[in-house]
Order: C-alpha cells, then sequence, then structure tokens
C-alpha cells in the first residue's frame, strides 16, 4: 500500500491531522473549513473588495458582492421555498453568476446540490433525476419546457437576478440557518457513462473540503490565482478545482458560458490569466491554436485531468509555451477530484507519464483479479480508501467494499518511487484470441509516428479471434499515410498481433458529452 502522507515533504506533514466521521478515523488538514459557505464567509471578510468571479458577459462581482448575492439568494430559498437541511435540489445551470449563487446558497443552507449536466438533451436528464427525489429543481429558463409535468417545484433563475443580486430578501428575525457541518452531505453527482448506468455519488463537505485544500497546499496557490473556465462547473473539476477552490484562496474565476478555443485564449491574455485546469480534449484544442498565440505572458500552470494525456501532446505543449508548467492529475468524481498530483513540471521530468503521487490522505493499491495487492511495476486494478473518497453510492447495488476500498475499474501500476501510471480502463482490454491488448501501448506507438495528433484504438468483432485492434487517427496538416503504411511503421515496435487490422483517419476525435473520448463512438465507426 503506498499513502500520499508522506510523500510531500515535512512541510506538509505537519499540517495534517487525524479527524474522526462515522467512526472512521482520517487524515486531513488542520483548520479545514467546514463548508463552501464557510469559505466564502472567510474570503470575503479578508478581502472584500477584491473581483472573485468575472460573469460570461464580463461583469466583475467582488467577494463581498458575492457574499451579499449568496445570502440574499439563501434568505430567498428559505423563505420562499422552505429549503432546510438535506433537501435534495436538481441544479440545471449554465456557468455563470447563477450557478455561482444557487450552489453557495444551497451550501449556506445546508441542502444538498444535485449536479444535472446541461449539455444533455430532456429524455436523459429525466432519466438522470428519476434516480433521485428532489425537493426542488432550480434551472435555466431555457430548460423550462423539459419540465411540465415534473412532480417536484421548479425554480427559473434568469428572471430573479432583482430578487437575489441587488434586493435585500426580508426574513422573519428570529430564523436561524443550520449549523456547518463537515458530515453534512453536500453533492450528488453522477458518473460518466451511459444515463441509465450513471451512478449517484455521494460526496459530503469533509470529502470536497479536503480536495480544495489539497489543491491549495500542495500547489501553493494564493490570492494571486486568476482562472478561466473551460468546463462545465457541474463537473467535479468545475466544482471543486476551481470554484471551490479560487473561493478558498481569494483568486478571480474568470467565466465562459461555452469553450472555444479562440475566445478562450485571448480571454487568457485579457484577464491576466495564470492557471488553466482543463481535459486533453481541451488541451488539444488549444493546441490548433498554437500559431495564433504565440505567447501567453502571464501564464504560469496547466493541470490536466479527467483523463490522459498522451505524452507527444505534452511535449508539444512544452513547444509551444516553454515557461507554463504543465502537471497532470489523476482523479475521479468518487475522489472529489483529485487521487495523485504531478508534483513537478511533468514535461522535464524522468517521470514524464505518470499521473503523480497519491495525496495526503489517500492510500492506494494495485490488486489483480483475486484482490491481492500486486508488487511495484506490475499492472492491475487501482483501488483507493481515504478522506476524499465518496461517502457511499445513493443505489445500494454500488457501494465501497467492505473495508471501504474504491475499486475505480483503471488499470495502473506504481514504480519504486510511488508515481502512479495509470494505463487503461479494465473494461477496454482487447481479447485476442487470448493475448490481451492494452489499447494505451498501442496508442502510446501510434503517437509517436510522425504527424500524428492522437489516436484512439479500440477492440472490435473477429469471427476467429474473438477481438482485433483498429485504430482511429487524426494527423496534423500536409501528413497523409495509408493503413498499409501506419502498419509498416508499426513492425519492429510492437508485437504483430497488437498492430490494428484496421485503420480510420478522422479530422476529430469523438467526444462525451464529459469532453472525454467516446470509445463507443470510435467502435461504432468500424462496424
Amino acid at each position: 500500500m503506498i499513502n500520499g502522507n508522506t510523500l510531500w515533504g515535512k512541510e506538509v506533514e505537519a499540517q495534517l491531522s487525524p479527524v474522526k466521521f462515522h467512526e472512521t478515523n482520517f487524515i486531513s488538514f488542520s483548520g479545514l473549513p467546514n463548508s463552501l459557505y464557510e469559505m466564502l464567509v472567510s474570503t470575503a471578510s479578508q478581502s472584500p473588495a477584491t473581483i472573485g468571479l468575472i460573469d460570461v458577459d464580463g461583469q466583475g462581482y467582488t467577494y463581498q458582492h458575492l457574499l451579499e448575492i449568496v445570502d440574499n439568494f439563501a434568505d430567498y430559498l428559505l423563505t420562499e421555498y422552505g429549503i432546510q437541511p438535506g433537501f435534495c435540489i436538481g441544479v440545471l445551470l449554465h456557468n455563470g453568476l447563477n450557478f455561482y449563487a444557487a450552489f453557495l446558497a444551497l451550501s449556506k443552507l445546508q441542502a444538498i446540490s444535485v449536479m444535472l449536466p446541461t449539455k444533455y438533451k430532456a429524455n436523459e436528464v429525466h432519466a438522470l433525476i428519476a434516480k433521485i427525489e428532489l425537493n426542488l429543481l432550480i434551472a435555466d429558463d431555457c430548460f423550462q419546457p423539459w419540465f411540465v409535468d415534473l412532480a417536484c417545484r421548479q425554480l427559473y433563475t434568469d428572471g430573479l437576478s432583482d430578487t437575489f443580486m441587488t434586493v435585500k430578501v426580508s426574513v422573519t428575525k428570529d430564523v436561524v440557518y443550520p449549523k456547518q457541518l463537515l458530515e453534512r452531505i453536500a453533492i450528488y453527482m453522477f458518473t460518466s457513462g451511459t444515463t441509465s448506468g450513471s451512478k449517484v455519488v455521494e460526496l459530503r463537505a469533509l470529502n470536497i473540503m479536503h480536495s480544495i485544500v489539497a489543491y491549495q497546499k500542495l500547489f501553493a496557490f494564493d490570492a494571486s490565482l486568476k482562472t478561466l473556465v473551460g468546463t462545465p462547473l457541474y463537473h467535479i473539476t468545475g466544482t471543486v478545482a476551481l470554484l471551490g477552490l479560487s473561493t478558498y484562496v481569494g483568486g478571480t474565476l474568470v467565466l465562459h458560458k461555452y469553450f472555444k478555443p479562440k475566445l478562450f485564449l485571448e480571454d487568457v491574455i485579457k484577464y491576466e490569466v495564470n492557471l488553466v485546469h482543463a481535459s486533453p480534449a481541451v488541451f488539444h484544442m488549444l493546441l490548433r491554436e498554437a500559431d495564433n498565440f504565440p505567447q501567453l505572458p502571464l501564464l504560469k500552470k496547466f493541470l490536466c485531468g479527467s483523463s490522459k494525456m498522451p505524452v507527444t501532446s505534452i511535449l508539444k505543449i512544452k513547444e509551444w509555451l516553454p515557461n507554463v508548467a504543465f502537471h497532470t492529475i489523476y482523479g475521479l468524481t468518487e475522489t472529489s477530484s483529485p487521487a495523485t498530483f504531478f508534483p513537478e513540471a511533468c514535461a522535464t521530468s524522468r517521470y514524464l507519464g505518470s499521473s503523480g503521487i497519491p495525496i495526503p490522505g489517500l492510500t492506494f493499491k494495485i490488486v489483480d483479479e483475486a484482490g491481492d495487492e500486486l508488487p511495484y511495476n506490475q499492472n492491475g486494478e487501482i483501488v483507493i480508501k481515504g478522506t476524499n473518497i465518496l461517502s457511499r453510492y445513493l443505489s445500494q447495488t454500488d457501494s465501497l467494499d467492505e473495508d471501504g476500498w474504491l475499486h475505480t475499474g483503471d488499470i495502473g501500476y506504481f514504480n519504486e518511487d510511488k508515481y502512479l501510471y495509470v494505463i487503461g480502463r479494465l473494461s477496454y482490454i482487447i481479447n485476442h484470441g487470448g493475448e490481451k491488448i492494452n489499447p494505451a501501448d498501442v496508442e502510446s506507438e501510434i503517437n509517436q509516428i510522425a504527424g500524428v495528433l492522437e489516436s484512439v484504438v479500440v477492440g472490435i468483432p473477429d469471427p476467429i479471434l474473438g477481438e482485433v485492434t483498429a485504430a482511429l487517427v487524426r494527423l496534423d496538416e500536409g501528413y497523409h499515410y495509408s493503413a498499409e503504411e501506419m502498419r509498416e511503421k508499426l513492425k519492429g515496435e510492437i508485437a504483430s498481433f497488437k498492430i490494428p487490422s484496421r485503420f480510420r483517419f478522422t479530422d476529430a476525435i469523438p467526444l462525451t458529452k464529459n469532453m472525454k473520448i467516446d470509445n463507443k463512438a470510435v467502435k461504432k465507426m468500424f462496424r
């Protein structure tokens, strides 16, 4: 087992202390805030005039103003809707001030924010809502036609600006707001995947607060932080690593409603952004704009999570922006965002290709199919337990194991220096006539061919071998290959049975609504 408590040096280790939660002992950072709302109150008292949020229309809001808006909205929800601790409130809001106000107001009320994806269609959102009994739905006006027959009450925010942003709501003097408690359930969030197969992840304030403070402590973020949101706030990255972190340190959060690469980079310059945290898909789209933005002088750090970033792409970003430190991160919705951080700039590290080392509060092990722990440098399933791991799945059919370990379904290994290498998903392993093929191994070789920007390797049915490999490849401008030329370049680099039997070339790799590679869509392209 590998424990993150001792991997970050004596200074970090000295800031850790035990915390008891539901009869279980955890390790977290001393002085942990009790909620996101408590973070906002603290920051507003210390830096009231600092611009905490720049909305999608360019309007800036100080922390003092944000606190007033959040308090107004909480008052409104309490007086008009009677929201109590533990109520389940659906949040179907695009990136914007409304999302910030609703999320923090629900934190003040100690209600549960049920994060609903704005990228989904009506039937998909209804399928998610069916998993949870909502007390109220807060949504943008554009979604109103979807919920004519919804049983719960509904609140549409577009017409509420004057109510909770500028006019103080009258609250009776004897109203007492609930105590902010680490053990409260803060969020219900859905995992990626098919709507019917999505799991409901229960995250308590302890899980979320530990993750936010881990980002701050391990990367030494402070009030100088300026970050631009290139991901929906309802994602765990948006909620914790962007909104939560920025509020905690007293930084500036710049919001975009939708991700548009050229506009994104223009605003990196305009707003003097120094941090971008995004998925590999976002970074690949930004790379396409590299020639139009040869310099981003104030940008200091890229954080990359969600899925694995190809080494070749990391090196291209280093070539484009040599002074920007690129850090890979491994995490899941179930880990409240982070599980491992790459502590140094990975492009120049001998551990390039790794996702870093475990954060404090988490313990990892790599296990085989029988559940037995494997030694260093042997591939197996990644399992984790600790402070920012979900408290449970809402469904009784999905759960942590009896000892509290989360089985991630991801394959990887640790080297002797405690760096985690994530190889792929158990479900993506290709069975080629009894030979097991990891798609990541094949993708790694394909990506080293001149002109290849990215590739996706999948298994497709074969009547004799069961499965064979197929590769979808995106090439840079000016490069052209036939399938046979690709196979020739791979000969001598990987075993012949691993070489894809089919190749397709594309201008864009299919992505899910969560900006991850859509392996199912890739497989369909080869039918």
